[in-house]
C-alpha cells in the first residue's frame, strides 16, 4: 500500500512540474502572440485603406454584379477569410469569396478573386 502511495506522489509531482513548465513556456510566448495580434490588426487597417483607395471601381462593380446596387461610393469596412463587408447606399452588404481565402496577400488583388453569388442577408 505504501508503495502505491509513493508512486502516486511521484506521478503527482511530475505532473505538477510539467504544468509549471508548460505555464512558463506560455508566459514566454504571450508577448509574441500579443505582438502578432496587434500586427495583424494594423495590417488589416492598412489593407482596407489601400483597397478602398486603389480598388474602389472593383468594389462598386462587384456590388452591382452580386447585389444589383449601382454606386460610385462604396467602402470596405471588414474582411475575413470568407469575404468582404462593404458599406454602400446606406446599407451594409457582404461580398463572399467563392471559396475560403487562405493567402492574405491575395486580398490586395480583389479584382482577380472569384466571388460567390449573394445569399440573403449579411
Amino acid at each position: 500500500y505504501s508503495g502505491h502511495v509513493m508512486q502516486s506522489s511521484k506521478v503527482y509531482e511530475s505532473m505538477k512540474d510539467a504544468f509549471y513548465q508548460f505555464r512558463a513556456m506560455i508566459n514566454e510566448m504571450r508577448p509574441l502572440i500579443e505582438d502578432t495580434d496587434a500586427e495583424l490588426a494594423g495590417y488589416e487597417e492598412k489593407l482596407l485603406s489601400k483597397i478602398n483607395v486603389n480598388q474602389q471601381g472593383t468594389v462598386c462593380r462587384l456590388l452591382k454584379q452580386c447585389h444589383g446596387i449601382e454606386t460610385n461610393n462604396a467602402r470596405i469596412i471588414g474582411l475575413d477569410c470568407d469575404g468582404l463587408t462593404v458599406v454602400a447606399s446606406e446599407q451594409v452588404l457582404r461580398l463572399n469569396f467563392a471559396s475560403t481565402m487562405t493567402d492574405p496577400l491575395l486580398f490586395e488583388q480583389i479584382d482577380r478573386l472569384p466571388f460567390a453569388k449573394p445569399s440573403a442577408g449579411l
